[in-house]
């Protein structure tokens, strides 16, 4: 008997950090609960939607979904996370042709986007009115395109999402371990 209810203690803990999580908009927005990955640098999907001069993000958890009524709100659904922007930084390090804008007043979408892969450090600046921190994109350890239509990604559940993360990830973090 003690030995099923260790077993059973066991089980509950590997669901208790199964990912997806599922957690509440505010929950998906806390950056330790939703966005670190285990080297604790920030991870996430970025959706840049192409503007004239610069790219407007909109962040995706790997790692977290909102769920409402056993429905998955997290692409569409869900507030992203807000930044002032990179400060020339991803355009500085070669990874994309333009500098990343900020999204604070609204997550601005555009026909020409791309779906990138993002790993780097946020700092914290502000917050706002409804208390939803705002940052700035402090450090880049990568960012590249996950060569994935949004069409494709669009398709994905939130299990799809997390392992092909996981896969693209682990290929970037050994090429930049490499370098």
């Amino acid at each position: 008997m003690r030995f099923l209810a260790f077993v059973f203690l066991l089980s509950s803990c590997v669901r208790s950090d199964a990912y997806p999580k599922i957690v509440t908009e505010e929950q998906y927005l806390n950056i330790d609960k939703c966005w670190k990955n285990k080297e604790g640098r920030i991870s996430a999907f970025i959706v840049l939607s192409e503007l004239d001069e610069s790219y407007s993000p909109f962040f995706i958890s790997p790692f977290c979904k909102v769920e409402k009524k056993g429905v998955d709100f997290t692409i569409g659904g869900s507030p992203s996370l807000k930044v002032s922007g990179d400060n020339g930084l991803a355009k500085l390090n070669s990874f994309i042709k333009k500098p990343i804008s900020s999204n604070i007043k609204s997550d601005i979408i555009s026909d020409k986007k791309s779906i990138y892969l993002f790993s780097g450090n946020l700092k914290k600046i502000y917050s706002l009115e409804n208390r939803q921190s705002v940052y700035e994109i402090s450090d880049i350890f990568y960012l590249f395109d996950a060569k994935i239509s949004e069409l494709e990604f669009g398709k994905f559940d939130a299990k799809d999402r997390y392992r092909f993360f996981q896969s693209k990830s682990n290929r970037a973090n050994n090429r930049k371990l490499n370098d």
